[in-house]
């Protein structure tokens, strides 16, 4: 018998975060690559209260928070040194 692919409704997460011992996995949905990449984005953006937690309970909430929003600034910034492909045809 062949499962069915489950729907996403909008309603939905795109992703779930799935029980593991060793380290975090995602299983993420999507229809095509550019909406599985910005599911994943979606997944990997909530790990941060994960990782704030973590962080606090070792160098204390300044700290913590101050990390996590460096990695924000560090994507924000890369996106001015990248390639604008808006209205280039796609290979």
């Amino acid at each position: 018998m062949i499962k069915k692919k489950p729907e996403v409704s909008p309603r939905r997460r795109p992703y779930r975060q799935l029980p593991h011992t060793a380290d975090l996995a995602w299983r993420l949905w999507g229809c095509d690559l550019p909406e599985l990449f910005e599911n994943a984005g979606r997944a990997l953006s909530a790990f941060a209260p994960v990782l704030i937690g973590v962080l606090a309970d070792r160098f204390g909430i300044g700290s913590a928070l101050a990390a996590t929003a460096l990695f924000y600034v560090a994507g924000a910034g890369a996106m001015l040194f990248l390639p604008e492909t808006r209205g280039e045809a796609l290979s």
